[in-house]
């Protein structure tokens, strides 16, 4: 029976969780020809497809902790629509407001299911990153506990102690709706953040379900880039990336270096002056690009030239699609040994571990890859077939089009 889907996130536009929001949607509008499927995002002409309902920017702190207005949008979106499915990605700064309406809805509506693919630590952390930014550290200390106070003392929130203080309300809310288990079914990306949930013995008996975020673009075979000696660095320029020990790797590996490598470093973020100063101190200015965040269709002509790219977050990192993006594109991914990008690059069995925070260790890598690259990527086609299927659009679909008719 025919069945109408309600795709909700805090944006379609972006990388990261967005670019999953926004493809699922096109993905399911394209293949899908026996539901009807709409979607509530903030508005936004950039997207591949029409909006049914938008949500307002955040105007102030309070409405981060809870949206009255986004709370009327979606009760009226669910009275004019009543949903069979809603499958909900992430919606941070819409507010709880947005759980409280799916509450409310879900108790006159009893045989609906409400889906959530989680795409950060928000089950485990007040402040959804798993990291500690006033003590600069990977952080999992709330995971054991539904109601995770320590934000309120610790300021451990990006933003310092007033945003701490937000993040703390809106999370304890945030919880407070999960306890009532209007969350029927979790999708994850990674085994990693299926283990961080599970440190919370309440989500011990909850239908988690792994999902690969699928290689959304098509690729024709055996397709030949012509690379240079590019490495690529391309996300968020903030503390938690780690970018500047990435820098520093690199300054020692181009001071042996004769190949005349360039780093690319594509990203905007709090850090990006802090960082190109850095560049100068190091003497390598005429070797680091730096460019501003660039949508995918500019940022793959940076891919297709580039040999190598570098994760060095401290983070944990959930299940970064750069790895996808950097096989689609034959470049050897570095990434640091913990978390989710460990886990990506064990799953792909392409790309390399450097231990994490050690700059030598990274130097070392580097080095690995600009002398072993043709070695490396020749190992690609043994694993082109598995991969593919592994992360395939047509599997994604299957998986969330059985989701979505489990009963």
């Amino acid at each position: 029976m025919a069945k109408k889907i309600l795709h909700i996130s805090e944006r379609g536009e972006g990388g990261g969780g967005e670019s999953v929001f926004r493809e699922t949607v096109v993905l399911f509008q394209e293949l899908d020809f026996t539901n009807t499927h709409y979607t509530a995002c903030k508005q936004s002409n950039k997207l591949p497809f029409k909006v049914d309902f938008d949500f307002k920017e955040k105007e102030q702190l309070t409405d981060f902790i809870y949206s009255f207005s986004n709370k009327r949008k979606m009760d009226l979106m669910l009275k004019e629509i009543e949903p069979d499915i809603i499958h909900l990605h992430h919606y941070g700064n819409l507010s709880p407001s947005i759980l409280h309406s799916l509450y409310n809805y879900k108790k006159r509506r009893d045989n609906i299911r409400i889906i959530q693919t989680v795409h950060t630590f928000q089950y485990s952390c007040s402040h959804q990153a798993a990291y500690d930014y006033n003590k600069t550290k990977r952080c999992l200390d709330c995971a054991n506990v539904h109601f995770k106070t320590k934000i309120f003392y610790r300021k451990c929130s990006r933003a310092g102690f007033v945003h701490s203080i937000a993040k703390g309300f809106n999370s304890l809310m945030t919880h407070y709706y999960y306890k009532k288990n209007i969350i029927d079914i979790i999708v994850v990306p990674s085994n990693f953040i299926k283990e961080a949930i599970l440190l919370n013995k309440f989500y011990s008996d909850k239908k988690i379900v792994e999902v690969n975020n699928p290689i959304f673009e098509d690729l024709e075979k055996n397709i030949k880039f012509k690379k240079e000696n590019n490495i690529v660095y391309f996300g968020r320029l903030s503390e938690e990336k780690n970018i500047k020990l990435l820098i520093t790797a690199f300054a020692l590996f181009t001071f042996e270096d004769t190949n005349n490598y360039k780093l690319l470093i594509i990203g905007d973020g709090s850090e990006k002056n802090e960082l190109q100063k850095y560049v100068n101190e190091k003497n390598i200015s005429h070797k680091v690009i730096f460019f501003p965040f660039m949508p995918q269709s500019e940022l793959v002509k940076y891919l297709q030239t580039s040999k190598i790219s570098i994760m060095t977050s401290k983070c944990f990192e959930n299940a970064p699609m750069m790895m996808i993006e950097s096989f689609n594109h034959d470049i050897i991914p570095i990434a640091a040994n913990h978390g989710g990008m460990r886990e990506m690059v064990l799953k792909l069995n392409f790309g390399l571990l450097f231990e994490s925070e050690e700059e030598y260790s990274l130097v070392e890598q580097i080095t690995k890859a600009v002398n072993d690259y043709e070695e490396l990527i020749n190992e690609k086609p043994k694993l082109e077939a598995q991969i593919r299927d592994l992360f395939s659009k047509s599997k994604y679909f299957t998986e969330l089009s059985n989701l979505y008719s489990y009963k």
